[in-house]
C-alpha cells in the first residue's frame, strides 16, 4: 500500500516541508499538486505492508510536523487522502486480479450513496467532482467476464472512486484527507478488508453480501473505532 496525503493552508512552506520530510525519513516524499493552493504539499508514501503501515510507519510523527506547521487536511475544500493499493493483492494472475477488482466496484456501486460518501467524510458534490461513482451497471446475471468487462469501462478518467489507470496499482481516491494517524491506518484496513473479502468470495454471492458482513468485525482496532 502507498499513500498520498495532501495538506493546505499552512505557514512557512519551506520549513514544513523540511520537518515533514525528516519526520518520514526514507518513508516518504513531497511534492506540489495542481489542486492544492501554493501552500499546498502532497505527502507520498514508498510502499509498505498494512502491518509495517500500522506497527512501524512514522505516521504519528509526520502528521505532528505538519500540524506544527497550522496544516491541514480534513479541514480544507482542496485534501484527498489517496490509497495506491498494488495489483499483486488482487490475485496470483491478471484475471484474477480483474475479477476482483470488478467485484470491488460492483460494492462501491451499491454502497456510494449509502455508505461510502459518509465513510469518506466528504460531501456528494465534492465526491462527485474528485472520486465519482464508477457506475459499472454489474447485474446478478452477468458473469465473471461480463462483469470484468464492465468494471474496464469505468476507467475512463483518474478522478473514479476507484481509479484503474495506473499500471501497478489499483487507486482509492474517495477519502477526504486527514492529519489523524488513526484514521489513515483505517482507511488502509477498510481498502485491505475490501480487497481480502472480494478475493475470496464468488460474484455471485456479493448480492447478499452487507456491509456489516464485510466490516463488522475485522479485528483491526483502528478500523472498528473508526466505524463506531
Amino acid at each position: 500500500y502507498g499513500v498520498e496525503v495532501e495538506i493546505d493552508d499552512g505557514d512557512d512552506k519551506q520549513e514544513a516541508a523540511r520537518d515533514i520530510q525528516a519526520a518520514g525519513g526514507d518513508h516518504i516524499y513531497l511534492k506540489e499538486d495542481g489542486s492544492l493552493s501554493y501552500k499546498g504539499i502532497e505527502i507520498v508514501t514508498h510502499p509498505a505492508t498494512l502491518k509495517y503501515h500500522v506497527n512501524h510507519f512514522p505516521w504519528k510523527e509526520i502528521c505532528e510536523a505538519a500540524l506544527s506547521y497550522g496544516y491541514r487536511s480534513h479541514d480544507t475544500d482542496t485534501c484527498g487522502l489517496h490509497i495506491h493499493a498494488s495489483r499483486s493483492l488482487f490475485g496470483n494472475t491478471q484475471i484474477e486480479q480483474d475479477l476482483t477488482i470488478a467485484k470491488i466496484i460492483l460494492l462501491i456501486d451499491r454502497w456510494y450513496d449509502t455508505h461510502i460518501v459518509q465513510f469518506a467524510r466528504r460531501d456528494l458534490s465534492k465526491m462527485r467532482q474528485w472520486a465519482d461513482k464508477p457506475n459499472a451497471d454489474i447485474q446478478p446475471e452477468d458473469s465473471d467476464r461480463a462483469a470484468v468487462h464492465k468494471s474496464k469501462k469505468t476507467a475512463t478518467d483518474r478522478y473514479k472512486a476507484v481509479n484503474l489507470r495506473n499500471h501497478s496499482t489499483v487507486e482509492f481516491r474517495f477519502f477526504r484527507g486527514t492529519l489523524k494517524r488513526d484514521t489513515i491506518i483505517a482507511s488502509i484496513q477498510w481498502v485491505d478488508t475490501i480487497i481480502n473479502y472480494c478475493r475470496s468470495t464468488a460474484l455471485k454471492d456479493l448480492w447478499s453480501s452487507s456491509w456489516d458482513d464485510i466490516f463488522g468485525n475485522t479485528e483491526h482496532t483502528e478500523l472498528t473505532n473508526y466505524l463506531k
